[in-house]
């Protein structure tokens, strides 16, 4: 281990130029994984999303998370235990940084001691946890062999043994032992500090034949040594002065080292805190859907083909229904994407369950590469570069332009960013004008988003949009992805959550809606 040299090593990257991309709080919030983060803040501190903002656009980081998270879903007392253990490196490196340790005295050197001490302890504490578990992730690995290599190093080695042998001292430090370099004419002028002793010095004979040659200002160094020994300090006499001057740089040169040991080690663990705490969110996660009784599994993530998602669901809808005792009655759907994408119009009945599905696509598209397990049976999955949510807007922000004008100015902010490898997800878009307007506006922003090329959701209570879609597969771009209608909501007149292809049923569960509700013509005039 060389003090000097800086290592950095991270659980969630691979490299400082891994490609990503960001989700706002808007798209966060529209996604909905409200009753997940609930849940989580009941066990974990801080702020949970920020640490769920940044997402992988590579398939080799996902796969280093998904391995890493493997791990752990394997070794559950090892994630526990390191997230302890690294809270601990984290408080002691708070610690050193506000304490008051600048003076050069013997007091603030056993402070610091200390704390290497402690700091060499929790690292081998690490380092068996990581050896004695079955990991397997190339991120683990990579922490414990640097752990080993630093533990195995001849500085650390030796370093350990110094700090040791003063710890076992059994009354304490009682003797400072100084070699003093003199001038010509034998006034001191530097210093190094040999050792510390656990027995007070005793005159040699020899030193005491001589001791009225040297002895000027002896007896005041016995009696105040405070100036060296302690912070709060007194005045040394003026004939020790320069002794003080002279012990003063050896002291300040060990805490130097104490500091740049302690801060080598704990510069690396304070990152990996914050690491542990996104897998702690993620194990949580796979743990609470496991025991529910819900299907939750670790996606295959591809550059390029086809997506093929089965039995996925709505991850925060679980979380309710596991809430309400109603984990049976979840609807389970599957879902595909050709390779060059596809334009996908959702239609059904009021509380059909459209929303609910647009939503479950952008959380397993989200869980996929953040490197989590995500609600569905089984899922291969291509990678996007943009995630982007168009959903309508709250009352507040529609004042300046107006509800059709704000909706249409945040789409052709989200188009001019997009690519073909981005997912845009859609819902009751473009609706806060007349029926015809909107229809007007929807189809020509699909056939925009049709020319470029990106995967579409566009959940709608549009019918008639539904009908255009052999026009727009007709279109002479044979490469762009093809135009689908999905519907949700009824089949043979039962009510029914399922998504299938298949054209626009043109009603809705209106007469049950009203009949719930007690707004029927018949209720009405009871």
């Amino acid at each position: 281990m060389n003090m000097n040299d800086s290592y950095e090593l991270s659980l969630l990257w691979l490299t400082d130029s891994d490609s990503y991309f960001e989700l706002d709080d808007r798209t966060i919030e529209d996604i909905n994984i409200s009753l997940i983060l609930d849940d989580l803040a009941d066990n974990l501190e801080g702020d949970l999303v920020s640490l769920l903002k940044k997402v992988p656009a590579s398939a080799d980081t996902i796969e280093y998370r998904q391995d890493i998270l493997n791990d752990f879903i394997n070794n559950p007392l090892l994630l526990d235990t390191l997230k302890n253990t690294l809270q601990k490196c984290v408080e002691i490196k708070n610690m050193i940084k506000f304490a008051f340790e600048s003076e050069a005295t013997l007091y603030n050197l056993l402070k610091r001691i200390d704390e290497v001490a402690n700091v060499m302890s929790l690292t081998e504490n690490i380092y068996h946890m990581l050896k004695n578990s079955s990991i397997a992730s190339k991120g683990l690995t990579l922490f414990r062999d640097f752990l080993q290599s630093t533990i195995d190093s001849d500085v650390y080695h030796n370093f350990k043994e110094d700090i040791y042998h003063i710890k076992e001292m059994e009354e304490g430090v009682h003797s400072l032992k100084v070699g003093i370099n003199f001038d010509y004419n034998l006034k001191p002028v530097e210093a190094i500090v040999l050792s510390l002793e656990d027995k007070p010095f005793k005159y040699s004979r020899k030193l005491k034949k001589v001791s009225k040659i040297v002895n000027y200002g002896f007896s005041e160094l016995k009696s105040i040594p405070r100036k060296i020994f302690a912070p709060e300090s007194l005045m040394l006499p003026d004939s020790l002065n320069n002794l003080e001057k002279i012990i003063a740089p050896a002291m300040k040169q060990l805490i130097a080292f104490c500091d740049q040991f302690n801060s080598s080690l704990l510069g690396v663990y304070e990152p990996l805190k914050q690491d542990i705490i996104f897998y702690e969110i993620a194990y949580r996660i796979y743990n609470k859907m496991n025991d529910g009784g819900f299907p939750i599994c670790k996606p295959r993530v591809i550059g390029e083909g086809s997506t093929k998602i089965e039995g996925l669901y709505n991850i925060n809808l679980a979380y309710d229904m596991m809430d309400s005792q109603k984990n049976n009655e979840m609807v389970l759907n599957d879902f595909g994407i050709e390779p060059i994408g596809n334009i996908f119009i959702l239609t059904g009945a009021n509380r059909g369950g459209k929303t609910t599905f647009t939503q479950s696509i952008g959380q397993i598209y989200w869980f996929s590469q953040l490197g989590f397990y995500i609600p569905a049976k089984n899922a291969t999955i291509r990678l996007i570069d943009r995630l982007f949510l168009h959903f309508p807007s709250e009352e507040i922000q529609t004042v300046t332009y107006g509800r059709l004008g704000e909706e249409c100015q945040r789409f052709s902010t989200i188009y001019s960013h997009m690519s073909p490898n981005s997912l845009l997800l859609m819902n009751e878009s473009f609706d806060g004008t007349s029926h015809l307007e909107s229809l007007i506006i929807a189809t020509d922003v699909l056939k925009a988003l049709q020319l470029l090329g990106a995967t579409v959701i566009f959940n709608t209570h549009l019918h008639e949009l539904g009908e255009k879609v052999e026009d727009m597969n007709m279109d002479e771009h044979v490469e762009a992805p093809r135009v689908v209608n999905l519907v949700t909501g009824s089949k043979d007149d039962v009510q029914s959550f399922k998504v299938r292809e298949g054209k626009p049923l043109g009603q809705s569960y209106a007469k049950e809606i009203a009949i719930k509700y007690g707004v029927s013509y018949e209720q009405l005039i009871e």
